[in-house]
């Protein structure tokens, strides 16, 4: 049963829910962002249980400890053998950072220059 509904209450509904929750580098919980009328807002949602690995907050969501916010391409097998049900199917959430981070050079490889450019052009496509 998706927990999506009116805005205004998809915080009380996830309250209602053991959530777990993604931290970032720092160890902070990252907030559950949603876009809403074109601009992503987000959720500060209080977690349950919270890890800095994805693979353990899908773990702990495939043993039904809580509803947990997932990249799609993480818990696809999951979604497919039914032991994680999308309860966000049509909503986007947030946008993922991506660097390319490579050492300071004069002359950049030809193959480094390729990837960045199609980073670049080819990826947001893709999202």
């Amino acid at each position: 049963v998706p927990v999506w509904g009116l805005w205004t209450g998809l915080g009380r509904s996830l309250i209602k829910h053991h959530c777990l929750v993604s931290l970032n580098q720092d160890r902070v919980a990252i907030p559950w962002e949603f876009k809403r009328q074109g601009k992503m807002q987000a959720l500060k949602i209080k977690a349950k249980h919270q890890s800095d690995n994805g693979e353990i907050i899908k773990s702990m969501a495939v043993n039904s400890l809580g509803v947990a916010l997932l990249p799609e391409f993480l818990c696809a097998q999951e979604l497919a053998q039914q032991k994680l049900q999308s309860l966000f199917a049509n909503q986007q959430s947030y946008l993922v950072q991506l660097y390319g981070i490579y050492p300071s050079r004069e002359f950049m490889p030809a193959k480094t220059a390729v990837f960045l450019q199609y980073l670049q052009t080819e990826l947001p496509q893709q999202l």
